[in-house]
């Protein structure tokens, strides 16, 4: 067969009118005069070689070219051995499989033949979510809340709000459990007031001794109890909500100290007049707070350096406090370290009305900024995102949370940890990610109402401060808390 010949070069030599030459593989190398004979290499034998496709001068031929025999594919795309080497591993693949780490049996290799065996998985579209493999550990995890939410709808329509259950429900059993609480405290002592009795009695059913007894004596000590505690459970939440600490409550910051110390100046000096000692106690946290804030900002607010300042203020405010104490007379002397320890004891409808007055007006204004309170708990950057004037709704909550704790301070004495242990509680209830104020009043309330009642029986006849009670109980959570917080780290 001739050698293939670019059919342009053919017809151009057609058109010219010359014979076509013949191909030069038929022709034999003719011998030159005077030169000797040299030895050629041998021809390569393209026998079996892959068919290819042969040019002139990097033109396409005619013709495809094909050898002798049949053509063989290449190597690259030459099937693998009819033997599996899995099973005949050579002395390489055994060297190599003794120096490659050893990975635990019960993860299977996620290798496939489209990567490389160093690489990554590689696979056409994205990798399909998957369980991973029983008794190994993942090392990402989507976390489901799993939060069970109620749609609230008017009839029209046009107002739908999304209420999560569990914390509803976990303050309805708070606020039921603080009544039922109520109830006991409301018919035990030295005259005893049948659970049936003291329920239609409260109702306006029992008779006149029941009434005296139950509305007459007990129950401004009670509702007072009740509302002082929600009242501090509600400062507590506001100031651990701006620390961003479940240490910054207003005990251990120091506010809890000044609002004694300007209502022990007004006792000492002016009298004991339930307004007067309700706006000097208001003068003395205020003052705290202001002192504490100046010191602790620098550059910026940091709830730490806050509870540290708050910490300082506060013991030197104590030390003010017994001074003033031991500088009085004796009779006022007495009274004001009683009233000092945080008591219930002597608490009537003249303490307890105002009081109570006073905080319904402050809860409705912490309704009012508990959105900004919330926006204030993610950061201040996201805060301003959500519109939220982060300086000005700061000030408002401080000046909120002191009311709250002045507002106690005045009607009953310091009251310690209540404020400190009823927000931590009510959120670990609720399992929600931040503070609540309806779930922090209604445990601070549940705490001191069992707080008192405590203080009631325990010794009976005889009747200690609530505030006795109240400081067993928390400094036991605070070790609790700090063992807790210790074993995560």
């Amino acid at each position: 067969m001739g050698a293939a010949v670019p059919a342009r070069r053919v017809r151009a030599r057609l058109r010219g009118g010359a014979a076509v030459e013949r191909g030069r593989a038929g022709r034999r190398p003719r011998r030159v005069a005077g030169v000797a004979d040299r030895a050629h290499p041998r021809a390569r034998d393209h026998r079996g070689d892959a068919a290819v496709r042969r040019r002139d001068r990097c033109r396409r031929a005619d013709r495809l070219r094909r050898s002798h025999g049949a053509a063989r594919r290449a190597l690259v795309h030459r099937a693998g051995p009819a033997l599996d080497l899995r099973r005949e591993p050579d002395r390489r693949t055994r060297a190599r499989a003794r120096e490659r780490h050893r990975r635990p049996r019960r993860a299977a290799q996620r290798r496939t033949a489209r990567r490389h065996r160093h690489r990554l998985r590689r696979g056409a579209g994205a990798d399909n979510a998957r369980p991973p493999p029983r008794g190994e550990r993942p090392v990402s995890v989507h976390v489901e809340r799993g939060y069970r939410t109620w749609l609230l709808r008017s009839k029209n329509g046009g107002v739908s709000i999304l209420v999560r259950r569990r914390p509803v429900v976990v303050v309805t059993a708070l606020v039921l459990a603080a009544a039922a609480v109520a109830v006991v405290s409301l018919g035990v002592g030295d005259y005893v007031v049948p659970i049936p009795d003291v329920v239609a009695t409260v109702f306006g059913f029992g008779d006149s001794r029941s009434q005296l007894v139950v509305w007459g004596w007990r129950m401004p000590r009670v509702l007072l109890a009740l509302a002082l505690g929600a009242a501090l459970g509600t400062a507590g939440a506001i100031f651990q909500s701006l620390t961003r600490n479940p240490l910054g409550s207003p005990d251990i910051i120091g506010f809890d100290s000044g609002a004694y110390v300007g209502a022990l100046l007004i006792i000492t000096t002016v009298g004991t007049g339930y307004l007067a000692v309700a706006g000097g106690a208001l003068a003395g946290g205020l003052a705290t707070a202001l002192l504490v804030y100046v010191l602790a900002y620098r550059r910026g607010f940091q709830g730490f350096r806050l509870i540290i300042v708050g910490i300082a203020v506060s013991a030197m405010l104590a030390s003010v406090s017994t001074w003033v104490i031991l500088d009085t007379e004796l009779n006022i002397a007495l009274a004001a370290s009683a009233w000092g320890s945080g008591s219930l004891n002597v608490v009537g409808w003249p303490q307890a009305a105002p009081a109570v007055a006073v905080l319904v007006v402050l809860w409705i204004v912490a309704a009012m900024l508990s959105r900004g309170m919330h926006a204030l708990e993610v950061g201040d950057d996201a805060a301003v995102a959500f519109g939220v004037r982060t300086g000005r709704v700061r000030l408002r909550l401080v000046v909120l949370g002191v009311a709250f704790t002045a507002t106690a301070t005045a009607a009953a004495g310091p009251i310690a940890f209540v404020s400190l242990a009823a927000p931590q509680l009510a959120r670990r209830l609720t399992r929600s990610a931040g503070v609540t104020l309806s779930a922090s009043a209604a445990m601070g309330a549940l705490l001191l109402v069992v707080s008192d009642l405590i203080a009631q029986r325990i010794f009976a006849p005889s009747q200690l401060p609530v505030g006795v009670i109240t400081v067993a109980l928390g400094g036991a959570y605070l070790i609790w808390l700090l063992i807790s917080e210790a074993r995560r780290r």
